[in-house]
């Protein structure tokens, strides 16, 4: 319901992700430099989303997140 997806970059979405209400994932940003934002640049950063995640109701996912076992998996490598 309502859920959200801006997606200037790749939006990967793993198996079985409970959403609730009102969600928004977004891969698409602005620059924090004035400059650029004012020369009409934007940003994209890929956004991964692995099995088994639970999203709360209201949340935003700002890029670049990766969460479930896609975080846990990157964790125990590092």
């Amino acid at each position: 319901m309502d859920l959200i997806i801006l997606d200037g970059a790749p939006v990967k979405l793993g198996t079985r992700i409970l959403c609730g209400p009102r969600v928004g994932i977004y891969a698409a940003t602005h620059s924090t430099d004035v400059d650029e934002r004012q020369g009409g640049y934007e940003r994209a950063y890929p956004v991964e989303m692995g099995d088994d995640c639970w999203i709360g109701g209201g949340a935003i996912i700002n890029s670049p997140p990766r969460s479930g076992k896609v975080a846990r998996e990157l964790e125990e490598r590092s």
